[in-house]
């Protein structure tokens, strides 16, 4: 059985970090600087990019939208360190709470349809 921090390690973040790649790609930033702001080689760029890491979890439209945001703000500011962590557990919280996780979590068949661990932590009933 797979716990929700396995699934957000190995799953939630990468796709976090895939969809913020593509955003800022998208808004012109070039892969040399996408790599360096986010802490990634340039090969991680690129795969992200491509498709071939962080494809897994599909976001609901605000999760999205979130992270459109926070790819624009990534990109204008060039925040890094400290600041780019604090970005990136807020996205992760966010996709949390909007189930995304969870639904990903029940189709590896990791969850039961009750569970409410990535929503509500070790509190969750």
């Amino acid at each position: 059985m797979r716990v929700p921090c396995q699934i957000t390690q190995w799953y939630l973040l990468p796709a976090i970090s895939a969809e913020l790649v593509k955003e800022m790609k998208r808004l012109g930033v070039k892969q040399a600087e996408i790599a360096r702001m986010m802490g990634v080689t340039p090969a991680a760029v690129s795969q992200y990019i491509k498709g071939k890491r962080g494809k897994v979890i599909q976001f609901d439209a605000g999760v999205k939208k979130l992270i459109t945001a926070s790819a624009k703000k990534i990109a204008s500011t060039g925040i890094t360190g400290e600041d780019l962590s604090r970005e990136i557990c807020e996205l992760c919280i966010q996709a949390r709470r909007s189930r995304s996780v969870c639904d990903f979590h029940k189709s590896l068949g990791g969850a039961s349809d009750n569970c409410k661990l990535c929503i509500g932590g070790l509190n969750a009933r």
